[in-house]
């Protein structure tokens, strides 16, 4: 084994910690891609998992959750869940115009209210 996947090896162990860290989404992405880089599939879907449940937005997140699965050959689950991911950021984004359209109005409001 490599001196640097050894090193890896030792990140996909379970990290108690993790949890407190100031980032706790990033340290699981991270992790589970480093798990992922080293073949551990059962681990990187686990960390990845946890960092969607913790940032369900993070696009990062689930596309690298997506890869796990596709790696570790489940290519149905893997597909659906980038699906699922798709309709999740096309309703953010619905709802992301939406709001700045509301924005938009309450300040011509505001404006007008001034003339």
């Amino acid at each position: 084994m490599e001196p640097a996947e050894n090193k890896i090896r030792v990140l996909c162990d379970p990290l108690p910690l993790v949890g407190a860290l100031e980032r706790p989404t990033a340290a699981h992405r991270i992790l589970g891609t480093a798990c992922a880089a080293v073949g551990e599939h059962i681990k990187a879907e686990l960390y990845l998992r946890r960092a969607v449940g913790l940032a369900p937005d993070d696009e990062r997140s689930r596309l690298a959750l997506a890869r796990v699965l596709r790696d570790a050959g489940r290519l149905d689950e893997a597909a659906q869940f980038l699906r699922e991911t798709l309709e999740a950021f096309q309703r953010l984004r619905a709802r992301a115009l939406e709001d700045q359209r509301r924005a938009y109005e309450e300040q011509v409001k505001n404006r007008l209210r001034k003339c």
